[in-house]
């Protein structure tokens, strides 16, 4: 891991300590090489943004690298206000957009490709992303491998009866569930959706008991906490699946004390690598990452864009340089297929259960 050298000029610290952690909309002094960052920092998503903006501030301290400015602008998981922000950081100049908003790198994939706008998922990828524009990339979980790791996970839980329950809010969801689809070999007695503002889901819960379902593959944020602890107040205690996001504080929240056994298929963030990077958050932020996998994952694209920047900094040289990047990671190997993609993350997932909190 590279560290900032010893001898830099305390100038040059103090501009990176500005670079670092902005306020949605602040510009640095500095003239430097301009990154935004536009995702949800407010709304029912948020600890999923901060988490994996705070991934990619730690990358920025641990590599280095002083000719970056970060700039924020929070979008509330909504595509309109993905827009808006894209826009407002364009106007500031930003040649590098990084974004967990799967839905928002989608809409904006035309306006990136016409105005020659590198535009990251620092979250997913997928080959609706590889698709989607020449200049729109896929830095993080392949959402088709993900179905397919969930098919082969339930086979080897010993599944007899699936549920499949998702948000349907969102592109990236609806990927998963499609590959697991085509890839589970088991039953599935019942397939279904719900909104992203759902709240009650006891009428889906009914349905899924009376099916004598006993695993259900839920596919959600903080919503899905919910389910559980409605799930658990009548009686009905499956197995649960689901993603990494079901060790954030709100989903725990939500889900309350339950019963049944609850897993989620994610990273392992016992590496000696990662460790290191919980002691730098511990410091920076004064607790321990709610969510582990967002931190990891946006650090390693910000590490990954850092090291495509060191070839060239105007977007022609990087544009050609980000090819021939590849950067090992906390989550796994960073590089980029032809298409604009990684895949190489999401083979390393591993099933875990979800512990409740002391």
């Amino acid at each position: 891991m590279r560290k900032i050298a010893v001898t830099l000029l305390s100038s040059a610290i103090v501009a990176l300590a500005a670079a670092m952690f902005l306020r949605p909309g602040q510009v640095s002094a500095t003239d430097t090489t301009t990154i935004g960052w536009l995702g949800p920092l407010s709304g029912p998503v948020a600890s999923l943004g901060e988490e994996n903006l705070r991934g990619v501030q730690l990358a920025i301290r641990e590599y280095g690298d002083t000719k970056v400015t970060l700039l924020v602008e929070d979008d509330q998981f909504l595509v309109r206000n993905s827009v808006s922000a894209y826009e407002t950081l364009k106007a500031r100049k930003a040649f590098i957009m990084m974004s967990p908003t799967y839905n928002g790198v989608i809409a904006l994939a035309a306006k990136a490709d016409r105005d020659k706008i590198f535009l990251a998922n620092c979250l997913d990828a997928s080959s609706e992303i590889a698709l989607a524009g020449e200049y729109v990339l896929g830095l993080g979980y392949y959402a088709d491998g993900h179905g397919n790791n969930f098919a082969r996970t339930l086979s080897e839980l010993g599944a007899r009866k699936v549920a499949v329950f998702y948000n349907d809010g969102e592109t990236f969801t609806q990927l998963i569930v499609n590959s697991f689809k085509k890839n589970y070999s088991g039953k599935i007695a019942l397939i279904e959706g719900y909104g992203p503002t759902s709240s009650d889901f006891r009428a889906t819960i009914t349905k899924m008991r009376n099916l004598a379902v006993d695993t259900v593959l839920l596919i959600g944020w903080d919503e899905a906490g919910l389910f559980v602890k409605q799930s658990n107040e009548m009686g009905f205690l499956p197995t649960i699946v689901g993603l990494a996001s079901f060790t954030s504080s709100g989903f725990l929240k939500n889900a309350g004390t339950f019963k049944n056994t609850v897993h989620y298929l994610g990273w392992d963030p016992l590496s000696k690598a990662y460790q290191e990077i919980v002691q730098l958050y511990k410091r920076e932020y004064g607790q321990e990452p709610s969510q582990p996998l967002f931190v990891a994952l946006g650090y390693d694209a910000m590490t990954f864009m850092l090291k495509a920047l060191e070839k060239g900094r105007t977007p022609e040289d990087f544009r050609t340089s980000i090819y021939s990047t590849s950067v090992e990671g906390l989550t796994g190997t960073l590089q980029l297929d032809s298409d604009g993609i990684v895949r190489g993350i999401t083979s390393q997932s591993k099933l875990y259960k979800v512990q409740l909190p002391e």
